[in-house]
């Protein structure tokens, strides 16, 4: 079935080109919807093994939380380029490059989210770095598949979070809060995580009352 979302598209216009064959061509295509727009390029070759492709897709006023059926995010406008080899875990070589230009959340916008991805050799990297008013962070993690048991390890430098401005707690409260996280963690699922978790430097802030948060470890 349909889902809520797709539906609500209304109408669709796409206008493209492709040349080649279905199993190794190039194509692009000027999508226009009832919830926004997109731009997109692919180059695809199933010729060759693994399979190799390079594409990008912009996308301008895309009301993800309509069709994600969700509250929690509104319009998004960004690029966003995926280019590699294979599509399995155990022979990837792919790169995800993207930038965020700006996102509703829970009606605020927040803006300029950069989003890079590796994987390689059955080791992914990553990386997340915003820098907006409300929401300053950059985090770095790395997730190997080549254990039974995967292995996660990153690091988050949250220099502000602004709680209230994002509807995630009181919003007449003006609750802020910053500091570094590591973890280093083990497991399948997420139940069955275990590992360690390091808090440094926190800081709670509540209107002009700053909260030194004592460094702690989760194991």
């Amino acid at each position: 079935t349909i889902s809520n979302g797709i539906k609500e598209l209304k109408w669709i216009d796409i206008h493209g080109h492709f040349l080649g064959l279905y199993n190794n061509f190039f194509a692009d295509a000027n999508i226009k919807t009832g919830l926004g727009n997109l731009v997109c390029e692919l180059m695809f070759n199933n010729k060759v093994k693994p399979i190799t492709y390079d594409g990008t897709v912009s996308f301008n006023n895309l009301n993800v939380g309509v069709l994600a059926e969700t509250n929690l995010f509104g319009l998004v406008s960004g690029k966003a380029t995926l280019k590699g080899k294979g599509i399995k875990v155990n022979n990837m070589d792919t790169r995800l490059v993207s930038s965020i230009y700006s996102v509703d959340f829970k009606g605020k916008k927040v803006e300029n989210i950069e989003l890079n991805g590796e994987l390689f050799a059955k080791k992914f990297t990553g990386s997340i770095v915003c820098i907006d008013t409300n929401f300053d962070i950059d985090f770095n993690g790395l997730i190997d598949f080549n254990e039974e048991e995967p292995i996660y390890n990153f690091e988050a430098m949250v220099n502000n979070i602004n709680l209230s401005e994002l509807q995630i707690y009181k919003p007449d409260s003006n609750v802020k809060i910053s500091g570094q996280i590591n973890a280093d963690m083990v497991g399948k699922t997420l139940d069955s995580l275990y590992g360690k978790i390091t808090m440094q430097q926190a800081q709670f802030v509540q209107c002009d009352s700053i909260y030194d948060i004592p460094d702690f470890n989760l194991n």
